[in-house]
């Protein structure tokens, strides 16, 4: 039954959301609590949810942890502060005095904190996040990492007395996997019935059988399939389309026999820029030869002829026009120093692909709609897909490391120097530093509570964003 529900992506979504964000949450503020705590901070609430207060589980140490009717976050309320601001000395003695408090006294409050204590105190919700989400890449690891196990090709074209068809994939011979493209090609130059195992567009596989003998064998003639022709380029100009295939730049072919025909294409089309040249389609059924002048300066993501291409293979007693698609993955376990190498390199990895994300998008080698921020909706779409992924794999890997992803992320933006974040308020505690003397406490809380209206705001419009725009759509393939 839990099956048929995670099929749904509403409910799967709903499931990610207290799977993923709400536990991330969690975390989030115990790392509060935990640096708290170490360095003499008093806690006078933990709260799971956003008020209003739904009901108090229970106090421990002097600290109420309650459930809040809000389901979206969580929070620590130090003596000193409430959820928004901090409180001068007076407002924080009469917190204290109102507050249904029982005689333990531990802990200070935050104002009172020395400054490094309050950094350590700032810090520790995201500490614990990463933390948490390093030991998740590790038992995602133990559980299986994604290994290549084989190349698949897709097919083209195919003649009508082929059992392939446009659109199928290859994914094994003869029940194995194709380690390359030339063990096919191996294959069909020699005489018997192979087997293939072909993927339909729909996703169903079943087994088909090829017969070759002497009388089929052939040249297999190695081809560059254009995938998207540039606007304005020498390509577009020559007339030059997507799903032509280059066969031979000046009477040269590309390759035969298997041969890897987009090495050959770059270098002659390099040792001919701003030269004439020929080249030799093939259209569908037709041939086709068109001249164009591969362009001397090329920018950023550019080609010399403006076109995007793959690697394509004909065998023509077949009338097979095959590509390279992509490799098939599979979840393997790994050892513990593996994962524990696999994970430090891959959180690694994440933090930099944060950090440097702003850059990025200054230099343009992100496009912007990659960046776009996602709300608590889109995350939870996201992790619905790994919810149902996991669920067919029969494997909790792919949901771990995606929560691992998000705990990550969440760490990192709660450090940004924003008002009503953590940043924010470490960059108060370090002016502090500068200044020799704290800023008037209603004061930063007039910019904090400015800071976390905006931050709803935003908030707010990235939701709608999200449910007006599924951030699903931009991974369909």
């Amino acid at each position: 039954m839990l099956e048929s529900l995670l099929a749904n992506d509403l409910y799967s979504a709903l499931f990610a959301f207290a799977l993923v964000l709400v536990p991330a949450i969690i975390v989030h503020e115990i790392g509060h609590y935990l640096a708290a705590r170490a360095v003499g901070i008093r806690i006078l609430e933990f709260g799971i949810g956003i008020p209003p207060r739904l009901t108090r589980l229970f106090r421990w140490r002097g600290t109420d942890f309650t459930l809040n009717w809000l389901p979206f976050g969580g929070f620590v309320r130090p003596l000193g502060e409430d959820l928004v601001r901090p409180l001068d000395e007076e407002e924080s003695v009469k917190q204290h005095a109102n507050w249904d408090a029982d005689l333990d006294t531990d802990g200070q409050a935050v104002h009172e904190a020395k400054p490094w204590a309050r950094i350590v105190f700032f810090i520790g919700g995201s500490a614990a996040n990463l933390i948490s989400a390093y030991l998740l890449l590790i038992l995602s690891a133990l559980l299986g990492v994604m290994q290549p196990i084989g190349a698949t090709l897709e097919v083209i074209e195919a003649g009508a007395a082929s059992a392939v068809r446009a659109g199928d994939r290859i994914v094994a011979l003869n029940g194995e996997p194709i380690s390359e493209s030339v063990e096919l090609f191996a294959a069909l130059a020699a005489d018997g019935n192979l087997s293939f195992t072909i993927e339909r567009a729909d996703g169903s596989r079943q087994s088909v059988t090829l017969e070759t003998n002497s009388d089929s064998r052939a040249v297999i003639e190695a081809q560059a399939l254009v995938l998207d022709v540039e606007p304005g380029s020498p390509a577009a100009r020559a007339g030059i389309r997507a799903g032509d295939r280059v066969v031979a730049v000046d009477g040269n072919a590309l390759g035969q026999d298997g041969g890897e025909p987009i090495s050959k294409l770059s270098a002659l089309t390099t040792a001919r820029r701003g030269q004439e040249i020929q080249l030799e389609l093939r259209r569908e059924a037709e041939s086709v030869t068109l001249s164009l002048i591969p362009r001397v300066e090329v920018g950023p993501n550019q080609g010399a002829m403006g076109i995007v291409i793959r690697a394509a293979y004909e065998y023509a007693p077949l009338a097979l026009v095959l590509a390279e698609g992509p490799f098939l993955y599979e979840r393997q376990a790994i050892s513990l120093p593996a994962a524990i190498e696999y994970a430090s390199s891959l959180s690694g990895y994440l933090l930099r692909s944060i950090l440097s994300l702003p850059v990025e998008l200054l230099r343009g080698t992100i496009p912007a709609e990659y960046a776009r921020p996602v709300s608590i909706v889109g995350i939870s779409q996201l992790g619905g897909q790994q919810i149902q992924a996991s669920v067919s794999e029969g494997n909790p890997a792919g949901m771990l490391e995606f929560a691992a992803f998000i705990s990550i992320a969440l760490g990192i933006t709660n450090l940004l120097p924003l008002p009503a974040l953590d940043g924010g308020r470490i960059v108060f505690v370090l002016l502090e530093l500068l200044r020799g003397k704290p800023l008037a406490p209603q004061h930063e809380g007039a910019i904090h509570l400015i800071g976390f209206v905006l931050l709803l705001t935003l908030g707010l419009l990235v939701i709608a964003n999200d449910i007006v725009n599924p951030i699903t759509s931009m991974l369909a393939p």
